[in-house]
């Protein structure tokens, strides 16, 4: 899919689910691979680029469940801190990425319905544990119940 058929979708009044792939990275910015976001508006500006706004909504506690410490205690030598951790309006705040017009997608990619609908479950089931330990035990228990 091109970007400026992720700018058609948005501006029709979609709100898409997303998932940031490894060229994520390549940006300045707290989102890293694996993390999910949802494009709410999209923009051509003067140079020739697609501006996205992102917003987080139910996803930031599942982005907490696989980010990365990014602050380097300089006593230590360790990445120790991560962003959730630094920054009070951690998934509260719209953030923009660009992508070049009439491009392939770069840095993301759409969510597959069923992805979001198996992520409201672990939201529904009221779980203490973090997301992907939840997963792991659904398929655990998926499989016991298969055999």
């Amino acid at each position: 899919m091109k970007t400026n058929d992720i700018m058609e979708l948005v501006n029709s009044g979609k709100v898409l689910p997303v998932e940031f792939n490894k060229c994520i990275e390549d940006c300045e910015m707290r989102y890293e691979e694996g993390m999910r976001t949802y494009i709410i508006s999209a923009s051509k500006d003067d140079i020739d680029c697609i501006v996205f706004k992102t917003e987080e909504r139910d996803f930031s506690e599942y982005n907490k469940s696989i980010e990365k410490p990014i602050w380097l205690n300089d006593k230590t030598g360790l990445y120790e801190l991560k962003w959730s951790e630094l920054d009070a309006t951690y998934g509260k705040t719209e953030y923009e990425i660009w992508e070049d017009v009439d491009s392939d997608i770069y840095n993301f990619k759409l969510i597959d319905n069923s992805k979001i609908e198996l992520f409201n479950r672990y939201k529904e089931s009221g779980s203490e544990l973090i997301y992907v330990l939840w997963l792991e035990n659904e398929i655990l228990n998926s499989i016991k119940r298969c055999k």
